[in-house]
């Protein structure tokens, strides 16, 4: 399965913190082995106070259908800070009480909704991980999972938030063992592990829609990894791979959901090499790879995140090891992106990594630069051409 080691090449262009970068980015769309050309807009971004030494800088992790974009960025000293980025490029600092301030502690936002509501989880100065969330006005409400642990590692962790102020996350309880959980608005939360799991998570990605679905992962005592999605009245369904050669018995990652109950995620074949798919409410499954993908082991195809429409998006490893992001539309058409700054050195996992799709059809995610530096980006659902106009008036 790919897994995105946090890494990125080809150098960045100079610009401070807090400031913009808009950039045309040139896809190749390949429709039934044909290529055309097309331009969406992307803006790439630091948030104010991010680092810029190895491995530091912006993390852009969720956007709403307004453009109002979470996520955390690494200072010089390691420690981590949560931001909001609304349309205007303005920046607000989202800081959980009792967060940490030391290297590898701090706020990590996870998802935002419509209404400007976001959630995460912190660190504390302990290393324990508590749940969190921020209101559009700005206050704060801190809660842990029953029988999450508090050392370090252990603790609550918010990865989704839907339009009803439902969060979805998992913990890991004081014999590091990790479940999943549901907390309605009202605070009462909810512990479920699928039978037969003995390691259970919720998607990074998109989790949880707005009917209350939440989608997984959990691995048994074989160590074999499944995908789940667990429906408000409690049904557990196990998402399999699809009945293709070489897919049996190994690993499923559903990553994102939409309110149709459509999954995307990806899996495993027995050569460790990563396959794309589309699970619609039925149980139908699309497979697909994007052009270029690797087939070495660990490269592939990943899909992270479904809009309405089937609007799909993901990254690609290639053979020599660089990340990219594509779009997949409904029919089946491959669009294939890279944002300018992303790195493109063989064998330094870097590139374009997508993290989520808004209900409008915006990307957002982050890219790594030649020095290993992380930089957050949107990019357009609308093919808007990049001229001089556009860039003066999104440009902070």
């Amino acid at each position: 399965m790919i897994t995105n080691e946090f890494a990125s090449s080809t150098a960045f262009p100079a610009f401070a913190h807090g400031r913009v970068w808009v950039a045309c980015a040139i896809a190749l769309c390949s429709i039934a082995g044909k290529a055309q050309s097309g331009e969406h807009m992307s803006i790439v971004f630091d948030a104010p106070g991010a680092g810029s030494g190895l491995y530091q800088g912006t993390f852009a992790n969720a956007v709403n259908r307004e453009g109002k974009i979470t996520g955390w960025y690494v200072d010089s000293n390691g420690a981590n800070w949560g931001f909001l980025r609304d349309r205007n490029g303005a920046f607000a600092t989202v800081s959980a009480p009792g967060a940490g301030s030391g290297a590898g502690q701090g706020t990590l936002p996870a998802g935002i909704n419509e209404t400007g509501t976001i959630t995460g989880d912190f660190v504390d100065a302990n290393g324990a991980y508590h749940g969190f969330i921020r209101d559009a006005d700005g206050h704060y409400k801190v809660f842990d999972a029953p029988g999450a642990g508090s050392t370090p590692g252990a603790g609550t962790y918010a990865v989704a938030i839907n339009n009803k102020g439902t969060i979805a996350g998992y913990f890991v309880d004081v014999d590091d063992a990790y479940h999943a959980y549901v907390r309605e608005p009202n605070g009462t939360v909810t512990t479920f592990d699928p039978p037969g799991s003995v390691y259970t998570t919720v998607s990074l990605y998109t989790g949880l829609n707005d009917s209350g679905t939440v989608i997984g992962i959990y691995q048994d005592s074989a160590g074999t990894v499944h995908g789940f999605k667990r429906t408000a009245d409690k049904k557990i369904t196990v998402i399999s791979p699809p009945a293709v050669a070489g897919a049996a018995n190994l690993d499923v990652l559903p990553a994102g959901i939409n309110d149709d109950g459509t999954v995307a995620g990806g899996f495993t074949d027995s050569n460790s090499i990563s396959h794309g798919f589309l699970r619609l409410d039925g149980g139908r499954m699309d497979v697909f790879d994007v052009p270029g993908a690797g087939t070495n082991p660990g490269a592939g195809t990943q899909a992270v995140g479904v809009a309405q429409n089937d609007l799909t998006t993901g990254y690609w490893l290639d053979a020599s090891d660089v990340y990219h992001g594509f779009m997949r539309h409904r029919g089946g058409r491959l669009e294939s992106f890279d944002v300018l700054g992303a790195g493109n050195t063989a064998g330094s996992l870097t590139g374009t990594t997508p993290q989520k799709i808004s209900s409008a059809g915006e990307v957002v995610g982050f890219v790594q630069d030649n020095s290993y530096v992380y930089h957050g980006f949107l990019r357009s659902a609308d093919g808007d051409d990049c001229d001089a106009d556009d860039a003066a008036t999104h440009n902070d």
